[in-house]
């Protein structure tokens, strides 16, 4: 055990004689070895010893502080340096920014050569560092004190800077390196980066939670605010220059307006816009159109002619269109809005759209980075909002559900019925049809039995429900002593007994059907129920061919447009449920002519599809329920 101490001491104590130094570096000032002056033309073509020999060169100035590149101009840099202070141990190299091409020009022996470099330039010299740093020696001046570089750039929203001389120490340290000031300067990015990365994972968790969509628009928004604003930061930006050149500005142009898209299609889910803001809605949509149709237009342009600038031209363009929509959109929102988690969405747009317009401005992107950092915490705060008011008008919902269930349960023995009912038996007993009397009694205290079983339940299958409005049609048979022909048609594929439906949800239509439709009928009387299936939806039709609607309304006592309680609890029943799920009309009345004359109604109901377990696929024919018999 002492020896392993031992042992760990000395190598402990061997290691500060071991270590290797390592060798000083040692950063030279460029700034006073090397002069720059620049001349601007919209001529990319010049003869560079006519250049040198006539008076063009004294047209070179001073660099301006702030000068905005342009796609149309050349910029010719005049680069003086002092060969005495060109040592030559030392590998010397002119670093520009990253602009789309540099050409620099050079003498060798007689001849004045020149070397490519640049971001779209496919002719780069091999010997250029990074893309944009050029090798040079002291034997290369031209005429022993210049060198003359071509500069274009085609991106419109960088700024022009002076190149730098630098040796090779100082660039393979800011190569391995982070400085910092630079490590602050990106600061903001890096929290950027992670924080909307925990988001995107927070709301992509919350979808699946709740399965809301809204969710996974507003991570698809998240992650495109991610690949446009997080890409900006210097580590990664020259990454993704030096590493692919050709596509990086092609990426800049289009991913700036993919965020715009999903911008779009977030504020319509946000907003609700369809139902809260139709015509707002339509010029989003038309909207998300129009950049669609540039992202294509971009694509196309860089794909033909990639080295124009149109591809900015026209990002500036829809830069320009979203500002002035987005006012116009704010002004129609506050104007027309009723719902209080609308001041979020204004509260977080606008943040966003004054930092993106400060930028631009500014010409300095982290404005629009911290623009997108509040607005997506405000977005964040209505999003929870959101969700705790609809779990509030879930509960508030299905509270009155309960209630309104309960309502209709009752409704369904009204005393008109079991009144009617209990005459019916009368006047069999009287006429002494006692075997009919006795069968409705039988049929009578079953389906009560069933109303006050079903009382208890939220659903039950629609077989259950079936055999309950057979027994329903019968006991109405016996009564008005006709035959209404009702038959039940089930779709194929429907499993009946796996299908839930609110327990006598159809009941009050087919009564109504009966003593509207049927009852003052003198031709044959059919009663149909048909029951299908499409997109999640459960169709339930209810069809007589009655006297109609007009007829009944006009041979009766009761006021125009009267219904039935059950009939009003019914619809009330619906509503509730389908503001669960959806907006779309969920109960539809058709009256039926043949010959311009009326040939009954049609009712048609749209539920939400309920299933006690997962559909599986069956060979056989799913059974139809017939034609119960008359009594």
């Amino acid at each position: 055990m002492q020896l392993r101490y031992f042992a760990l001491l000395y190598l402990l104590l061997l290691v500060p004689y071991i270590a290797k130094p390592q060798p000083p570096v040692v950063f030279a000032d460029g700034n006073e070895i090397m002069e720059t002056r620049l001349f601007i033309s919209n001529d990319e073509h010049f003869d560079i010893p006519a250049l040198l020999s006539s008076g063009l060169i004294e047209k070179f100035q001073s660099f301006p502080e702030k000068y905005l590149m342009k796609s149309a101009e050349t910029y010719w840099i005049l680069m003086t340096l002092d060969s005495a202070k060109l040592t030559p141990d030392t590998q010397w190299y002119i670093s520009f920014d990253y602009w789309d091409k540099i050409e620099m020009f050079y003498q060798d022996t007689s001849a004045i050569l020149s070397c490519q470099a640049g971001l779209r330039n496919k002719e780069n010299d091999p010997a250029v560092d990074d893309l944009t740093n050029i090798p040079i020696q002291k034997d290369q001046l031209i005429r022993g004190k210049y060198f003359i570089a071509r500069v274009k750039d085609y991106k419109n929203r960088y700024f022009l800077n002076k190149p730098s001389l630098v040796n090779q120490e100082t660039l393979a340290f800011y190569h391995h390196f982070i400085t910092v000031s630079s490590f602050k300067r990106n600061l903001p990015y890096f929290l950027f980066i992670g924080g909307i990365s925990l988001m995107i994972v927070y709301f992509l968790g919350i979808f699946f939670l709740y399965r809301d969509r809204l969710f996974i628009i507003y991570s698809a928004y998240l992650l495109s605010l991610l690949l446009y604003l997080g890409t900006r930061t210097s580590i990664i930006l020259e990454f993704l220059m030096s590493s692919a050149p050709f596509i990086h500005p092609l990426y800049n142009t289009v991913i700036q307006v993919i965020v715009n898209i999903c911008y779009l299609v977030f504020s319509i889910a946000f907003l609700n816009a369809q139902y809260d803001f139709p015509k707002l809605y339509q010029f989003i949509k038309v909207s998300i159109y129009l950049l669609v149709f540039v992202v294509i237009l971009q694509l196309s342009i860089y794909a033909v002619s990639p080295f124009t600038g149109w591809e900015e031209t026209i990002l500036n363009v829809e830069r320009y269109y979203m500002i002035v929509f987005s006012l116009g959109a704010y002004v129609y929102i506050l104007r027309k809005y009723k719902k209080r988690i609308v001041l979020f969405f204004l509260a977080g747009s606008f943040t966003f759209l004054l930092g993106g317009v400060t930028a631009l401005l500014l010409k300095d992107i982290q404005f629009m980075m911290y623009g997108a950092a509040i607005e997506v915490f405000i977005f964040s705060l209505g999003m929870g909002y959101r969700t705790r008011q609809i779990e509030l008008e879930k509960k508030s919902i299905e509270s009155e559900i309960a209630k309104t269930e309960l309502s209709a349960l009752k409704a369904q023995m009204n005393p008109h019925f079991i009144f009617n009912s209990l005459n019916s038996i009368r006047a069999y007993v009287i006429s002494n049809e006692i075997n009919k009397a006795s069968e409705y009694i039988t049929k009578f205290s079953k389906l009560i039995r069933l109303i006050l079983y079903y009382s208890a339940k939220e659903n039950i299958t629609l077989r259950e429900e079936a055999d309950t409005l057979a027994l329903y049609v019968q006991l109405e048979e016996l009564r008005f002593r006709e035959d209404f022909g009702f038959e039940i048609n089930i779709a194929p594929g429907i499993d009946t007994t796996n299908v839930l439906v609110p327990p006598l949800i159809i009941q009050p239509y087919i009564e109504n059907a009966i003593r509207h439709g049927l009852a003052p009928s003198t031709r044959d009387k059919k009663l149909e129920l048909f029951v299908a299936t499409e997109n999640s939806k459960i169709i339930i039709r209810v069809k007589d061919n009655g006297v109609g609607r007009r007829f009944s309304q006009n041979h009766t006592s009761k006021p125009k447009g009267h219904q039935s309680m059950a009939m009003d609890l019914t619809k009330k029943r619906i509503d509730l449920i389908e503001r669960l799920h959806t907006r779309e009309e969920n109960i539809i009345i058709n009256d039926l002519y043949a010959n311009n004359q009326a040939a009954g109604t049609e009712v048609t109901l749209k539920l939400p599809l309920v299933e006690l377990q997962p559909v599986r696929k069956h060979s056989g024919k799913s059974p139809k329920i017939k034609k119960q018999p008359s009594l």
